[in-house]
C-alpha cells in the first residue's frame, strides 16, 4: 500500500491538494487526492473474514464477512489475505474458530485458510456490482531468503488455494501473482539497512513497483 501511495504521489504535480489522514483503527493510511476526486484507503482485516469478541473470547468465524458492506461502496478493491493465518503467540488474533454449530480451539490452518477463502469468493459472486467495482486479489507472498529462478519448495500451497478459488468465481477477478514476482527478486532481500535480521515478510513485500504496473495497465 505504503509503495502505491508514494508511486502515486511523485506522479503528481507539486501543486496538487493532497489530504492525508487515518479514519479510525481498522482503517489505515487514508489518501485523498483533492485535484482528482480519488480516495485511497487500507481496511485492516487480515483475514477477510469476522473475527467476533464473545463470551468465551475472540471467535474466527470463517463463513461470515460482516466487513462486506464497506468494501462494496468503492470503484476499486484489493484484497490480500494469508500472512497470519498460520501465525501463534502474540500475532495470533483469534481465540477460537467456529465451524458450522460447532467451535474449536484450532483446525487445520489451510483448511480454515481455504474456507474464508472460499466465502469470500461467494461474498464477491453475490455482493459485488463489476459494472462498478473492480476486483483483484494479490496472491501469496511465499517465504524465500534467495532469489534464483527456481523456488526450491515448488509453488507454496496457499498460492494453489488462491488460484482455485479464484477459479470458481464467476464475477470478473485479477490476480496480482506476487507469488512468482516474489521468488525471482534479490533487490529487496534484507541488506545492512535491515537491523531486525532476515525478515523477509517486509523486505520482500510484494507491493512493488512492476505489481501496481499491472494495477496501471489494467485499470486503462
Amino acid at each position: 500500500m505504503q509503495s502505491m501511495m508514494c508511486l502515486l504521489r511523485t506522479s503528481l504535480p507539486p501543486q496538487s491538494i493532497i489530504n492525508e489522514h487515518t479514519v479510525n483503527s481498522t482503517t489505515m493510511p487514508h489518501l485523498r487526492l483533492l485535484d482528482y476526486g480519488v480516495s485511497i484507503s487500507v481496511f485492516l482485516s487480515h483475514y477477510l473474514v469476522d473475527i467476533v469478541v464473545e463470551k468465551i473470547g475472540r471467535v474466527l468465524k470463517p463463513y461470515s464477512i460482516a466487513n462486506g458492506e464497506v468494501w462494496k461502496e468503492n470503484d476499486v478493491l484489493i484484497f490480500n489475505t494469508w500472512l497470519l493465518w498460520y501465525r501463534q503467540g502474540e500475532k495470533h488474533q483469534w481465540d477460537y474458530i467456529e465451524i458450522g454449530t460447532n467451535i474449536t480451539k484450532d483446525m487445520d490452518r489451510m483448511v480454515a485458510f481455504q474456507e474464508g477463502l472460499n466465502t469470500w469468493a461467494n461474498w464477491v459472486n453475490s455482493e459485488i456490482d463489476t459494472e462498478k467495482t473492480t476486483v483483484f486479489f494479490q496472491g501469496v507472498y511465499p517465504s524465500h531468503y534467495k532469489n534464483g529462478s527456481t523456488y526450491p519448495g515448488g509453488v507454496p500451497r496457499a498460492e494453489m488455494v488462491v488460484e482455485q478459488v479464484l477459479s470458481g468465481i464467476t464475477k470478473p477477478v485479477s490476480l496480482f501473482n506476487i507469488t512468482r514476482l516474489s521468488q525471482l527478486r534479490n533487490d529487496a532481500h534484507p541488506s545492512t539497512f535491515n537491523i531486525f535480521g532476515m525478515d523477509c515478510t517486509h523486505w520482500c513485500v510484494g507491493g512493488l513497483p512492476d505489481t501496481w504496473n499491472l494495477l496501471s495497465a489494467a485499470l486503462v
